[in-house]
């Protein structure tokens, strides 16, 4: 169930040459606690994961971490390589299908309730949320993944 964020915990632990125990200490931490969240026994709270973030300069594990909940997996699909230009234009149709959402949701709260027919605007707005959430990420990893270019 956890097994995404301890693959990246231990990978980012090992890239860094670390023991357990180091991160455990400067997490302030258990080396049984990073044991578990290596072997996806369990998942750190909020806190804790932050700690984790902290110690391993390593703000993508929070990605990897709220991936590992409920909410993340079905918020936060996997991330999939793609172009710098193919991650704009998912974002800018996203915001132009968010636009006119709003236009449409405006007319459907004008009476303050939500009709059995208006549902699937609802729906749509949520597909068109998720679909901005996961283009974002994208070009994140995208600005993560790629070596700056040196201006000559």
């Amino acid at each position: 169930m956890y097994r995404e964020f301890g693959i990246a915990l231990l990978r980012y632990r090992e890239c860094k040459g670390w023991s357990q125990a180091k991160l455990a200490e400067l997490a302030k931490l258990t080396e049984l606690s990073i044991s578990n969240y290596e072997n996806s026994k369990s998942l750190p709270n909020e806190k804790t994961m932050y700690a984790l973030v902290k110690a391993l300069n390593a703000k993508q594990l929070s990605y990897h971490w709220l991936r590992s909940t409920d909410a993340g997996r079905e918020w936060l699909p996997e991330l999939k390589r793609k172009s710098l230009y193919e991650t704009y234009s998912d974002i800018y149709l996203g915001i132009e299908d968010a636009k006119f959402l709003e236009r449409r949701i405006g007319r459907i709260v004008s009476d303050n309730k939500i009709e059995r027919h208006e549902m699937l605007t609802h729906r749509r707005g949520q597909e068109v949320f998720k679909k901005i959430i996961q283009a974002a990420f994208a070009y994140l990893a995208h600005e993560k993944t790629t070596p700056a270019r040196v201006a000559r």
